[in-house]
């Protein structure tokens, strides 16, 4: 199967996992191997592209604006994410927390919201007048992180469907 068939496949039964569709367990068991094949296949370029200073990624990051409400102690703060991934997230705030407690995360996602109880500031950097803050996801199910990487798909596979037919007619 060339790339082209195997994207058009993987988004086809991306679409009818997500809508709830009855698909046979051959299918199912290819998109499965095929969906963590992509997603993982991201996250190990995106880990070659990092600095020696960063840490690595264990789940793909894709640069997304969702809004986020965060919440420690008596603060809290609605904001935009800068990216989002099945391990946690990037936003920038005003003033970071003012304390190292686990953080409340709300996420906006299409579908509805996300709320994560278990996260923490795992870098926080001055960015002009906003300090772009980190975030880590603690242990959550499987169902949480499934769920942001369906979102992540949605919104990735028709733009690599759409790259992938524009090499195609340049034979690159």
């Amino acid at each position: 199967m060339d790339r082209g068939e195997w994207l058009t496949r993987l988004d086809l039964l991306h679409h009818r996992v997500r809508s709830g569709e009855q698909v046979d367990s051959a299918d199912l068991a290819w998109y499965r191997a095929a969906r963590q094949s992509l997603l993982k296949g991201g996250t190990t370029e995106q880990n070659m592209a990092l600095g020696g200073a960063e840490r690595l990624r264990s789940h793909l990051r894709l640069q997304r604006a969702l809004p986020v409400a965060l919440r420690v102690g008596g603060w809290a703060r609605h904001t935009t994410t800068v990216d989002l991934g099945g391990g946690g997230l990037a936003t920038l705030v005003a003033d970071p927390p003012p304390v190292p407690a686990p953080i409340h995360i709300s996420i906006a996602l299409p579908d509805g919201d996300l709320v994560i109880d278990s996260g923490s500031v795992v870098g926080c950097a001055q960015q002009g007048k906003f300090h772009r803050l980190a975030i880590s996801f603690g242990p959550v199910p499987a169902s949480v992180v499934a769920r942001i990487e369906d979102y992540l798909l949605d919104e990735l596979l028709p733009k690599l469907d759409f790259w992938n037919t524009v090499l195609d007619k340049l034979a690159v």
